[in-house]
């Protein structure tokens, strides 16, 4: 007998300890004992973890090529096995390959395909109903957003997330059987309901995990945790779920249980999962599987390299080239110079891992989160890569080698290749070794081996082979290297996907020589087992600074266990990347990770070692100071010369600094310059970094200056002369407030500053000056010259605020996410109040915390937060200055603090603020303990007055806080008798202001309390002091008559006292307190302007006239930057003219050539206007009816030389002549007084006037209009208000309303015949028809306005628009037939073209739009507010499109006007000759071109110029604007992006971004268009000519810029280079002056002096941008230069003799601008908004527009709305 194999699981699965598991399970099911939140987050990670180890091949087991087929093979998976539907689902995808194809595609057919999985034909109408809503809502692409997948049929939440998570990358949970049984067996949930088991399960995890998560509890569910019997004897997770026991515990049980490959017998088809092969792979070879994830394999090269499929992940590999070391290479030289000296980095997986065993890579690996987006690219030498893939490629490198990424300088990036074994897409990064570090092994679970090989190794013939891989019945081949490896007696082969990219990288570099491709060798697919081969002693970090004690011994720890870095990292749950830094001692942890390190600790079993504590101990030992050349953040030391690259947002005061100083040369007498500010606003950086720093720097003003810096210090006098023997060009004296805070002699200081004035005659002396010693300094006769014109360093803008948070962490290729610039900002202001000029310090030290704590390239809020922000910062530094303190001081520097701060209110309501004390008001001993406070940047001293720094100190320095709570009632005591003493001193000490004699005994008590003593000023004492004299004989009777009375402790009687000592003054002296606060005019306007500019442009979206006359309103206060952007702005947004009314809605009617216009009011009145461009001009008002509800339509019709006028409303019907004025009602018809009439119209025959009534349709004959006759009704057969009627030229009407239909009459005179009506299903509440009746339009209330086309009887609907946000009120088409008009309940009315129905123009107002229509040029609105508002109807906007624009172009004269963007036209073409714009004809390219993206406009407006996809130019000659047949030529070899014509037209240059070089070409009256020079300029991205086309200017992809002699165009000649700090991106040249302007990625503009071409020379710069900067242009005149922004403003300087002054900020576009360009008085600008529009240049222009245009003025109740502490004012 043949004994029975007694099932086993599969190897490599987890074992668990039955007994261990039985104990965890009894222990989380214990009553009484619930896990905790963190304790079961951990638990979930845990299972995760090793549930990944389990099935590292999981993912989405329906094949699938597109989210088009994964959604429908989800939906079909219903009921069924995923093994069926993968068999059934390549013959329906082969018949269906689209949406639409399958939503056309024959039921029966569909339903035969899909029979075998049962309920086909459920399932074909469920797929076919989800296909036709894919092709109807979304063009027939499968959405890409979870809000819009489950609108879809038969689409929830689970299959939405399958789709996101396997199709679109997006991290989701699919909560499916298996995922919600075993979520609940594991304890993770207790819910029933999908919803919520996916809300408590995302809670436990990182979203991107969520996908992965997914699919391996689908695995677990289907292998081993199955319903009814889960196989609890094998399970890897046994001991971490509380479920163990449901199944059989015994192993042989279990494992018989198990299913899939981890089926007994299948243990072969297992291991070939686990070596990474897909299914598709596995099928390929014979095994009986469904059809895989993997696309068919084709031959790349001689390579088999392959294709992934839709779900592909990203990935990124950096090959690092490097000097080479001190190990040669062992190769013959076989290219002469080729690679001679370069080595490339290497590594070998380790042999134990089960994908790719032994096998040797690049270092790199798949795409973290943490990367950033795909979408942000990095300009590198070669040319723009992704930052993403770069920061995945270095990280992966730092974790796999240790090596340190600030060595690294990234070149740029190959194309991405895909790798479809596991189904990666992977970008290689190519970077050069700048800074070689040490580099070995981090993990030995994961790499065996970190090498440099040679190129020469690796080109050299002998050493190359093709290598071979057999699988079943298909062979592989790559290209294999053997190389040796450095420093041993060992070789490696480099083979597989690695050879491939080896092989590919040194053919492209042409360092490839040939080989024997025909030598097949089979590829080492297991490799020997054999220790690491030793390395050199030069490639592994020695212990010591490079690498801590400390981190040497974590990592024998985690060797001696076995662990790799990911497990660490999963147990501590903490990033790989931070883990590994702690083990290669590149960081330490800091304070808020300790419970992790401690987690740390327990896992390498080192605290059975030795307590916690000292190993934390020995952390704080191994800490050394940051180095300077990684940190871009100095904490609260001051910035130093050397740290000029990364000191920021100071470059406006960095200039003038620099301006001054040069100025100062030439001048006579003594040259000191006063640099004065208060405590902490950065002057110490200011002169460090800036003047000593940047200014001195290769290209500033004051390079090559020699400079010695000083501060007083201890010994003054001998400091200064020690600094004058160097006898350097510019001295330096910082912190000069030192001569009096420290001076041991009086005269010290004077001796000191008389030497410095002498000193200064041969030399330009700056001195740094704290403001509150501003009047001590300047009692010297020779410094006070000096600070009559001090640098002033003052509060800083928010924007000033964000380029110090951001500025350092991008000067070292970091990034600070905007999340957290934003916290910042929110830290520094709280409670709304304005950043503390004492801040920066604290500031500083925050983000260097954050910086440390920081564990990706990119900081984060959370790294803030880790690092205690701003808040913790104030908290440990102020600790560590009041630890410094003697017990006397620490007294005192309680009482400076109480002083500090004032309550306000009583009760609960009372708050504690900080409050200015001046110094003399300092109690004794006081000025010394400030100073100490100052220094450590906590309090703020501004000339005479001391503050706290911050109200964080109120909120975050808890000793701080306890002080003030246990003084609270002493401190409001204190405040009572600093306001008596005031009034005291105020009034001369009139006694009579002292403390009356019955409540001085009171004060005595509680001023005798040392502690209450140390509060008082020196004033406060003298008053006591002088009170207690005053009334010594009175106070001594009253004390042997009342020594009975216990006085001490009342302050009840203290605080009485005080109030009756205020009374007494009040009445005695007719005085009252004085307010100590005054604020100057100017600056209080400055402040009203720019909060009024801010709510003008918060308000331009809904309305936007009362928003123009905000911004002129904040102009008119104070010309700020702020309020003349909102004024400039204001003239680019389509402002109406308004006239105000009283609330209730009107309607509108107008005769179709303008002529006249009505409004029927709700107030009763019809306003007629006659031949009138102005709502405030010729308007006659007519009081029809008294009062509400007034009237509710009106209509007008020109008959028989004269206009008629019918109006309704409740009970009312009248007819009005209103030809001429003044108007003439004619008759008034009897309708019934309760009757409401909601709708009037004239036929426009003018033979009917008809009115809606209730359930039917008034009519009279009106052929005698003074007489007119009823006509019998129209019935609509209900009870029903009509609401709306339209009347077409042949006597037809329609009427809609309640009744869910539009009802038809035919009619004749007194005939009238129903027709059949237009069902619609909703309440109908306008409609039109279009003048010869063949179009009607009809609004709803469902948001919806559909179109019909009449043809006699038959009405058939032909379009529907639905972009609405509430229901249609009016509608009405234009008289041109062109577009429709619609007013709507969602405060808008909307123009919509008809030939496509795109909507064309948007008019927002701020309430509900109850009638809209065109007249002339005009659109009219009236809203539920009474306001009728009359737009233009082409405003500001020249050009409209969905797509973005990216280049203007125009002529000399302003008549043509070129835009080029996305679109069908790439360059459109427009007239501005004429007052409007027109649209000319578009170029066109030949037949067979492709336009690309180029456009320019000669300056004489001959020609355009523009370029092909493929490198051509094109020129079409214009006549009248008008495009000809182009002429074409030859230029580059890239897609034109760009192009520029000189002055006579004669030459043109083109370029491309991803070109080699620029093409001049030629072109003549008798001569063809030719090239006849090319420039060698790489990847350029801006160029142009100057005005008399002598100098071109070319920006290259290496931040700089090149200026080329094209005197001759035939043979340009080089002039010279432009250095930058980030690639040009626009450039621009004076009209006027030899003038070049560049802006660049990074936001700055920089001028240029190019009179000598051959010489230019930088005169002055901008970075008030905040983003690149991509188009500039100078106006006519060259006063100022205009500039768009990425960071979607479009920004205006004045340009001045060496700066550029900010004139106006324009946000009106609201998106990405891209470019500008000057049209006569207007500015015109576009961007990724697609929209062309323009704005006044100067601002009395714009106050003229706004003015003009503005019909009722502000009122004073919009005033007080919008406008706070400013009276209400005439603005024109």
């Amino acid at each position: 007998m043949v004994p029975t194999a007694v099932p086993r699981p599969p190897a490599h699965l987890r074992v668990v300890d039955p007994a261990k598991a039985r104990a965890g399970a009894a222990r989380r099911r214990r009553t009484g004992a619930p896990e905790s939140p963190l304790a079961l987050k951990r638990r979930a990670r845990r299972i995760n973890a090793v549930l990944a180890e389990a099935y590292p091949y999981a993912v989405a087991e329906l094949d699938f090529r597109s989210p088009y087929e994964l959604l429908v093979a989800t939906v079909l998976s219903a009921q069924t096995t995923d093994v069926r539907v993968n068999a059934t689902t390549p013959r329906l995808f082969a018949a269906c390959p689209t949406p639409r194809a399958l939503a056309e595609a024959d039921e029966a057919e569909i339903q035969e395909i899909i029979r075998p999985l049962g309920f086909y034909r459920a399932k074909t109408r469920a797929i076919r109903n989800l296909a036709q809503k894919i092709v109807d809502d979304h063009d027939g692409e499968v959405p890409g957003r979870l809000e819009d997948l489950v609108t879809l049929p038969g689409v929830g939440r689970k299959t939405a997330n399958v789709v996101l998570g396997n199709a679109f990358g997006i991290p989701g949970i699919t909560v499916d059987t298996h995922f919600g049984r075993l979520a609940r067996r594991f304890g993770w949930t207790a819910e029933e309901d999908p919803v919520k088991v996916e809300r408590d399960v995302a809670a436990l995890f990182d979203p991107r995990d969520w996908t992965d998560l997914s699919q391996r509890l689908v695995y677990h569910g289907r292998r081993i945790c199955h319903s009814r019997r889960p196989a609890c004897g094998v399970c890897p997770v046994a001991d971490l779920c509380p479920s163990y026991g449901e199944g059989p515990t015994d192993t042989a049980q279990a494992a018989a249980l198990l299913k899939y490959e981890f089926a007994p017998g299948r243990e072969e088809l297992l291991e070939l999962f686990l070596a990474g092969r897909s299914r598709a792979q596995l099928q390929a070879d014979g095994w009986p599987l469904s059809s895989g994830r993997q696309l068919r394999m084709e031959d790349r090269e001689p390579w088999r390299i392959g294709q992934i499929d839709e779900n592909y992940r990203r990935s990124a590999v950096l090959i690092l080239f490097g000097a080479l070391d001190d190990l040669p290479s062992r190769a013959a030289e076989h290219a002469e110079g080729v690679g001679r000296d370069l080595d490339v980095l290497l590594v070998q997986r380790a042999a134990t891992l089960r994908s790719h065993p032994g096998q040797v890579a690049f270092p790199g690996g798949r795409l973290d989160p943490e990367d950033g987006d795909l979408h942000e690219v990095l300009s590198v030498p070669g040319g723009e890569v992704s930052a993403a893939h770069v920061r995945a490629a270095v990280r992966e490198a730092e974790e796999e080698t240790g090596l340190d990424p600030h060595g690294v300088e990234v070149l740029g990036a190959l194309a991405p290749v895909p790798l479809p074994v596991s189904n990666h897409l992977v970008t290689p990064v190519l970077g050069w070794w700048r800074d070689v570090s040490p580099v070995d092994v981090v993990d030995h679970a994961e790499s065996s081996l970190v090498f440099r090989v040679p190129v020469l190794d690796l080109i050299d013939p002998a050493n190359r082979h093709t290598a071979t891989v057999t699988r079943g019945r298909q062979t592989y081949r790559s290209p294999a290297f053997t190389v040796p490896v450095p420093g041993t007696a060992s070789t490696v082969t480099v083979w597989g996907f690695t050879g491939v990219l080896l092989d590919r990288v040194l053919t492209a570099l042409g360092w490839a020589v040939p080989w024997d491709t025909g030598r097949d060798l089979p590829a080492p697919l297991v490799p020997r087992a054999h220790d690491p081969p030793r390395r050199l002693p030069v490639a592994s970090p020695p212990p010591g600074p490079e690498r801590p004690r400390l981190a040497e011994q974590l990592s024998a720890a985690r060797r001696r266990r076995g662990l790799s870095v990911r497990a660490l990292a999963a147990s501590c749950r903490l990033p790989a990347s931070t883990i590994q830094g702690w083990l290669s001692g590149a960081h330490l942890p800091g304070p808020a990770l300790r419970e992790e390190f401690t987690a740390l600790l327990d896992a390498l079993g080192l605290t059975d070692e030795r307590p916690a504590e000292l190993w934390w101990e020995d952390v704080n030992r191994s800490r050394t100071p940051v180095r300077p050349d990684s940190t871009p953040y100095v904490g609260l030391r001051s910035y130093r010369p050397e740290d000029e690259t990364h000191f920021f947002g100071r470059t406006a005061e960095v200039a003038v600094l620099g301006e001054r100083v040069v100025r100062l040369v030439d001048a006579g007498g003594p040259r000191i310059l006063a640099v004065v500010g208060a405590s902490g606003a950065g002057k110490s950086s200011l002169l460090g970094a800036g003047l000593l720093g940047r200014l001195r720097a290769e290209g500033g003003p004051l390079h090559g200056w020699s400079a010695v810096a000083t501060t007083p210090g201890l010994d003054p006098v001998r400091r200064l002369e020690d600094a004058v023997a160097a006898t350097p060009d510019l001295l330096v004296v910082d912190q000069l407030e030192e001569l009096w805070t420290g001076a041991r002699e009086a005269e010290e200081p004077g001796r000191f500053l008389d030497r410095l004035a002498a000193a200064s005659r041969d030399r330009v002396v700056v001195v740094g000056l704290r403001a509150d010693f501003f009047g001590t300094a300047s009692r010297h006769a020779e410094l006070r010259t000096a600070l009559e014109r001090p640098v002033l360093l003052g509060a800083l803008t928010r924007e000033q605020l964000e380029r110090i948070v951001v500025g350092p962490a991008e000067a070292v290729g970091a990034r600070v996410s905007p999340d957290l610039v934003g916290v910042i900002l929110r830290d520094v202001a709280p409670r709304g109040t304005e950043a503390g000029v004492g801040l920066l310090p604290m500031l500083s030290q925050a983000m260097l915390g954050t910086w440390e704590h920081a564990r990706t390239r990119e900081l984060t809020v959370a790294d803030y937060h880790a690092a205690g922000g701003i808040t913790e910062a104030v908290e440990r530094r102020a600790e560590e200055v009041h630890a410094r303190l003697g017990p006397r001081e620490r007294e005192v520097a309680r009482a400076v603090f109480l002083r500090l701060v004032r309550v306000v209110g009583t009760g609960t309501s009372a708050t504690v603020v900080r409050t200015p004390v001046l110094r003399e008001e300092l109690p004794e001993g006081g000025a010394a303990v400030v100073e100490e406070f100052a220094r450590a940047r906590l309090l703020t001293i501004d000339r005479d007055e001391i503050q706290l720094s911050h109200e964080a100190l109120l909120d975050h320095w808890s000793r701080l806080s306890r002080w003030i709570e246990d003084s609270r009632r002493d401190l409001y005591v204190r405040q009572q008798l600093q306001r008596a003493t005031q009034m005291w001193l105020a009034n001369d000490r009139d006694p009579l202001a002292l403390i009356p004699l019955g409540q001085l005994a009171s004060f005595r008590d509680w001023t005798g309390d040392p502690r209450q003593q140390a509060l008082l000023s020196s004033a406060e004492r003298e008053y006591l002091a002088e009170s207690e004299r005053h009334y010594e004989d009175a106070l001594e009777r009253q004390k042997r008559s009342a020594r009975e009375i216990e006085r001490r402790g009342h302050v009840a009687l203290v605080l009485l006292a005080l109030a009756v000592c205020a009374a007494v003054v009040a009445g005695a002296l007719g005085v009252r307190a004085e307010r100590f606060q005054t604020v100057a005019e100017t600056a209080r306007d400055e402040a009203l302007s720019r909060q009024t500019a801010l709510e003008a442009s918060r308000i331009r979206g809904e309305s936007p006239n009362l928003a123009s006359q905000l911004s002129l309103a904040a102009y008119r206060m104070a010309p700020t930057r702020e309020g003349t952007s909102a004024l400039i702005d204001a003239t680019a947004v389509n402002a109406p003219e308004r006239w105000l009314g009283p609330d209730g809605a009107s309607r509108l009617a107008a005769l179709d050539d303008g002529s006249v216009v009505a409004r029927a009011a709700g107030d009763g009145l019809l306003s007629v206007w006659r031949d009138s461009d102005r709502l405030a001009e010729n308007r006659e008002d007519l009081a029809v009816v008294d009062g509400a509800p007034g009237l509710s339509d009106v209509d007008l019709l020109a008959v028989d030389g004269r206009v008629l006028a019918a109006v309704g409303g409740l009970g009312h019907v009248s007819l009005w002549d209103v030809t001429g004025a003044p108007a003439r009602r004619l008759a008034g018809l009897d309708v019934g007084a309760g009757t409401p009439v909601n709708a009037v119209v004239l036929s426009p025959d003018g033979r009917q006037l008809l009115a809606g009534g209730r359930g039917e349709v008034l009519r009279w004959s009106i052929e005698d209009p003074g007489a007119p006759a009823p006509l019998p009704a129209l019935a609509l057969g209900e009870d029903a208000d009509v609401l709306a009627l339209a009347a077409a030229p042949d006597g037809t009407v329609y009427a809609g309303g309640t009744s869910g239909e539009i009802t038809r009459y035919a009619t004749d005179g007194a005939r009238a015949q129903r027709l059949d009506p237009v069902p619609t299903g909703r309440v109908v509440r306008a409609l039109d028809l279009a003048d010869d009746g063949a179009r009607l339009a009809a609004g709803l209330s469902a948001r919806e306005l559909r179109l019909y086309d009449v043809e006699g009887e038959r009405v058939s609907r032909s379009g529907t628009l639905t972009d609405f946000g509430s229901w249609i009120s009016d509608v009405s088409f234009t008289p041109d037939g062109e577009a429709v008009v619609a007013a709507s309940f969602d405060q808008n009315a909307y123009v919509h073209r008809l030939s496509d129905l795109a909507r064309i123009d948007s008019l927002p107002t701020a309430a509900r739009v109850t009638s809209a229509l065109r007249v002339g040029e005009r659109v009219l609105t009236t809203s539920q507010d009474g306001t009728t508002r009359a737009w233009d109807r082409r405003g500001p906007v020249i050009h409209r499109q969905g797509e973005p624009v990216y280049q203007l172009s125009v002529d000399r004269q302003h008549t043509v006007l070129s835009a080029v963007g996305v679109g069908p036209d790439v360059v459109s073409l427009f007239d501005l000759s004429g007052e409007d714009p027109r649209p000319l004809p578009s170029p066109e390219a030949p037949p067979g071109e492709t336009l690309w993206y180029a456009g320019a406009v000669a300056p004489d407006a001959s020609l355009v110029a523009g370029g092909t996809e493929d490198g051509d130019v094109l020129v079409w000659p214009l006549d009248g604007g008008r495009p000809e047949e182009p002429e074409r030529a030859a230029a580059i070899e890239a897609g034109i992006t760009g192009a520029d014509v000189t002055t006579d037209a004669g030459t043109i240059a083109a370029w491309s971004e991803v070109g080699s070089e620029i093409a001049l070409l030629r072109r003549g009256p008798e001569a063809p268009l030719r090239r006849v020079a090319t420039i060698p300029v790489p990847g350029t991205e801006a160029a142009r000519f100057d005005a008399d086309s002598t100098l071109f200017a070319a920006a290259d992809d290496t931040n700089g810029v090149e200026l080329w002699d094209v005197s001759d165009p035939a043979a340009p000649r080089r002039a010279a280079g432009l250095a930058l700090d980030s690639v040009a991106t626009s450039i621009a040249f004076s009209p006027v002056a030899d003038l070049l302007a560049v802006g660049t990625e990074a936001g700055r503009v920089r001028l240029w002096d190019v009179a000598d071409p051959s010489d230019p020379h930088p005169v002055g710069e901008t970075s008030d941008a905040l983003s690149s900067v991509k188009g500039l242009q100078f106006s006519a005149d060259g006063t100022l230069l205009a500039g768009a922004s990425g960071d979607k403003f479009v920004w205006m300087w004045t340009v001045g003799a060496a700066d550029l002054d900010v004139y106006a900020a324009l946000s009106a576009s609201g998106d990405r601008m891209n470019d500008v360009r000057f049209v006569g008085d207007r500015l015109v600008a576009t961007g990724d908004d697609g929209v062309v529009r323009s704005w006044l240049v100067r601002a009395e222009d714009a106050v003229e527009a706004v003015c003009a245009n503005r019909g009722d003025p502000i009122t004073e109740d919009e005033w007080r709305r919008h406008v706070t502490g400013a009276p209400y004012r005439d603005l024109c």
